[in-house]
């Protein structure tokens, strides 16, 4: 399939731009379209859209190879992201050897800084051109979701196994589990990570990668097929949006592709695995008991032929016979021989095996890293590891790539995205690049997509175990705790960012692992406290419920069960029970901990007055009307005496009751008390703020519930006017607001209007929202109504039966 006319992008590392400036400069002046990031752009979405979005336009990608190069995860991501599209790439190698990636790509030799020749730039207009032998078409985009691992530095090819995952697809028809069991560091996540990509390359629909060790990482990345696939209602919690879609992924023609990484529960796996449909699952895991779920492919430690041939081409010596020794003394293993192969070679700390040997002899890593029973990790592979931390001591930025390893080291393994990343380092996202580039370098970290940086479980645990030796444990603990803190508070509780906030959830209990005192511990739990409450303010209700118990559990075990903090982290458990809809549990612990404060507490203390709203607002959509209603009664009594008639918490405490009152029937009273709220409301914070908007919205429904229906649209009108100019066009609220009227206009008899209006929200709702989304539905049903009110009959039926 014939590539088409686009422009070239220019990967490389920002210490190679001198050169880059002058390629870039004799590309331009013979006329030949290309792009490279000369503006150093901003980081975050911004950054990460265009370079993805560059590199999938382009025809031909360029790399400049250097050693820096190859330790850039950002230059791996996008070579990666260019063949996997079937981009064609050019090598020109400005210095150190050619990538072991790419031995069998032809290159343009470069060392010292020559530019191309005349024949690569005629190589180079070819592929443009879309003609030329080695010019690949661009396979079919793939949906892919969750944090595909990036392919290590130096990856060796396994051919036999890499097939074996391949044929389980074809044998297995529909639904079939490949487990990929063994030792940890044998190559089995980047196995599976290599399959993955071979899929997308080959175009199927969607790809998911799932960090299985617990529900939540399954959840995450569901969550974020189903915002990629236009299924998630604003909102929505993260488990619900999974389960929609796990559904549609069900549902999908296929071939589609989902991975569960590190698997420990075959029960987990069962649940969130597609009973039917065209999708390829494949498990990856430690635990051979797993083989029940499906074939099982065993992948086992490096052959003496492979471990032989990785570290030949890694170091670039052609001694077998020492190649062979190290290996040997590694275990095989191929994580260890990753650490070994990024110190042994010319121009590197060991320029021979001999070296690297002697080295590994005159240490007692028993005595070093002493390890817990149970045998955890060969000793071969703590010798690799202590070298390549040792070997990082030798200036200033291996030191500061090594504190940026020990934090890494005590989060969860999923990873650290770029904005945590530069927080872990007290820098920029470029410092924090840099010295990301020099763990990956040395094999001690992977890239992935989204630029993440990801520590292998096994190195993870060397370097903890280290640290916990030479007692900065503590230290790091805490530090990355403040990390992750400041991090957190840079998103808020911005609900598009709640896969983000959920994994930092997941890395606030690791950390709670690992901290050993109990100030490092409430270091910690005041930072899962934080995430409980951002979770519950973007409504990722679930991921607020798993990480409760565990954040009550460290404050009783840190501060005492009585203690502020311990009541306030139970307080929000709480809330998040409410907005998940577990209104039942919701109540029990409202309860607990209204009791708790009632006996610790002042009654008048203003912790106790949200316990006491917290229990009232259950009981309400929980359908316990009176005992809402006397509640809130009693609370706005206490609340007004306290912090006097306007205060925007007695104001929502007003709103709120008005809304129980409307719920029980009680339509003269909600009527007279959100009228009065709304006129102290834009009295008191002006006739713009969203608090005044709800008012206005509530007394609205009101009017419309007792069939004042001029009324309720007259102020649906000017409602909906301003919320358009606050919120915009398309804010859920704004639709709200839209249908809301149309259901007046149709019942009073006001046809025509009510169809333009459910008209033109049902449009606007299949495109911001989903055509599955409820509100939609709510739509479509009501413009089926009014379109059959009015007689039009055959314009009802195609709306309930819509053009395919």
């Amino acid at each position: 399939m014939a590539n088409v006319a686009g422009h070239v992008f220019i990967s490389y590392s920002r210490r190679d731009t001198g050169y880059v400036d002058q390629l870039a400069e004799r590309l331009e002046r013979d006329g030949i379209p290309l792009w490279l990031d000369r503006q150093r752009l901003e980081a975050g979405d911004q950054w990460e859209r265009q370079i993805r979005d560059r590199v999938d336009d382009c025809a031909v990608l360029i790399v400049v190879m250097s050693p820096a190069a190859e330790a850039s995860p950002h230059v791996g991501n996008e070579l990666q992201r260019a063949r996997d599209r079937g981009k064609p790439v050019l090598p020109i190698l400005l210095s150190g050897e050619n990538w072991f990636e790419l031995g069998r790509v032809n290159y343009f030799d470069a060392r010292p800084s020559q530019l191309p020749d005349q024949r690569f730039l005629d190589r180079l207009r070819r592929l443009i051109s879309g003609s030329g032998e080695d010019s690949g078409g661009s396979a079919a985009r793939s949906l892919v979701a969750g944090d595909l691992p990036g392919r290590a530095v130096a990856w060796q090819d396994r051919p036999g196994l890499l097939d074996a995952v391949v044929q389980s697809a074809a044998d297995g028809g529909t639904a079939v589990v490949a487990a990929l069991a063994g030792q940890r560091g044998v190559g089995k996540t980047q196995l599976a990570a290599a399959y993955a990509r071979l899929r997308v390359q080959h175009g199927w629909p969607v790809v998911v990668w799932a960090n299985a060790e617990s529900e939540p990482g399954i959840v995450t990345a569901l969550d974020e097929l189903a915002t990629l696939a236009g299924l998630r209602k604003p909102g929505e919690d993260p488990r619900d949006a999974a389960r929609t879609a796990l559904r549609w992924l069900r549902a999908q023609p296929g071939p589609c592709l989902l991975v569960f990484d590190n698997a420990l529960d075959a029960d987990l796996i069962r649940e969130w695995t597609p009973a039917i449909g065209s999708v390829h699952t494949v498990v990856t895991s430690t635990l051979r008991a797993l083989d029940e779920l499906g074939e099982l492919i065993d992948v086992s430690l490096f052959t003496q032929d492979e471990a032989v041939d990785y570290l030949r081409r890694r170091t670039h010596l052609a001694d077998s016979d020492g190649a062979l020794e190290v290996s040997e003394r590694l275990g095989w293993l191929p994580l260890a021989l990753a650490q070994a192969g990024a110190l042994i070679g010319p121009s590197r700390r060991y320029p021979g095996y001999d070296r690297y040997l002697q080295a590994m002899a005159s240490r007692s890593i028993a005595e070093l890293l002493p390890r817990p029973a149970g045998n955890p990790y060969p000793y071969g592979l703590a010798e690799a590891v202590l070298l390549s931390l040792e070997d990082l001591g030798r200036d200033e930025e291996g030191v500061r790539a090594r504190q940026l390893l020990d934090r890494l080291a005590v989060l969860a393994p999923i990873g650290a995205d770029p904005l945590l990343l530069a927080c872990l380092v007290e820098s920029d996202r470029e410092d924090a690049e840099m010295l990301a580039a020099l763990l990956t370098g040395r094999s001690l970290t992977v890239g992935a997509d989204a630029d993440r940086v990801v520590i292998h479980r096994l190195v993870q645990q060397v370097v903890r175990e280290h640290c916990q030796t030479n007692g900065t444990l503590g230290t790091v603990v805490t530090a990355t705790a403040a990390a992750l803190r400041a991090s957190a508070d840079q998103i808020g509780g911005d609900w598009q960012q709640r896969t983000l906030l959920a994994e930092y959830a997941e890395h606030a209990e690791s950390l709670l692992g690992h901290a050993t005192t109990a100030a490092a511990t409430e270091a910690v739990a005041s930072v899962l406290h934080r995430l409980i409450y951002y979770t519950n303010e973007a409504h990722s209700h679930s991921t607020s419920i798993a990480h409760g118990t565990t954040l009550i559990s460290a404050r009783e075990r840190a501060l005492g069960a009585d203690h502020p903090d311990t009541l306030n982290s139970r307080s929000n458990v709480a809330f998040a029970y409410w907005l998940a809809g577990r209104f039942d549990e919701a109540i029990m612990l409202h309860t607990a901990v209204l009791a708790d404060r009632k006996r610790v507490q002042e009654p008048n203390h203003p912790d106790t007055l949200v316990s006491r709203h917290g229990l009232a607002a259950a009981y309400q959509s929980a359908g316990q009307l009176e005992e809402a209603i006397a509640l809130f009664t009693a609370i706005l009594a206490d609340q007004e005496r306290i912090a006097g008639h306007d205060h925007p918490d007695t104001l929502k405490l007003r709103n709120n009751l008005a809304n129980a009152y409307a719920s029980a029937g009680r339509l003269d009273e909600a009527i007279s008390m959100h009228t009065a709220t709304l006129a102290d409301r834009e009295r008191v914070l002006g006739t713009d703020h969203p608090d005044t908007l709800i008012s206005r919205s509530c007394l609205a429904y009101d009017y419309r519930a007792a069939g004042r229906l001029d009324e309720a649209m007259t102020l649906l009108t000017a409602t909906l006017a301003d919320q358009k100019r606050i919120l915009g066009h398309d804010h859920p609220d704004t639709l709200v607001s839209r249908n809301n009227l149309a259901f007046a206009y149709r019942a009073v008899g006001r046809l025509d209007e009510a169809i333009t209006l459910y008209a033109a929200n049902l449009a606007d709702r299949m495109r911001v929202l989903g055509e599955d989304h409820p509100h939609t539905q709510n739509s479509r049903n009501g413009l089926i109504y009014a379109y059959q009110a009015a007689g039009r009959l055959e314009e009802a039926a195609a709306v309930r039966q819509p053009p395919e």
